[in-house]
């Protein structure tokens, strides 16, 4: 059975300003963005985890949503379910 993704997460949404964002996901990485153009979190669960990322436009403003559900078998990767 899959677990549940951080509650917070669904408290982003297309078109909002990335200072709301970091104000509804305190624990998310900042770092990101200027090395691969997006921010992230993520919720570790051993052998699975959800990963958030969130890319936005050239305003600050949310344009994609990316969560990931990914299963580690013997330290590879063997499902990764996107919702997008």
């Amino acid at each position: 059975m899959t677990p549940n993704y951080p509650q917070e997460w669904d408290k982003v949404a297309v078109g909002m300003n990335q200072s709301k964002v970091h104000k509804n996901i305190p624990t998310i990485d900042k770092g990101w963005i200027e090395v691969k153009g997006f921010e992230q979190d993520g919720k570790n669960y051993g052998d699975s985890y959800w990963n958030l990322a969130i890319y936005y436009d050239q305003n600050k403003n949310v344009s994609k949503i990316v969560k990931r559900y990914v299963y580690r078998s013997f330290g590879l990767w063997n499902r990764n379910i996107i919702h997008e």
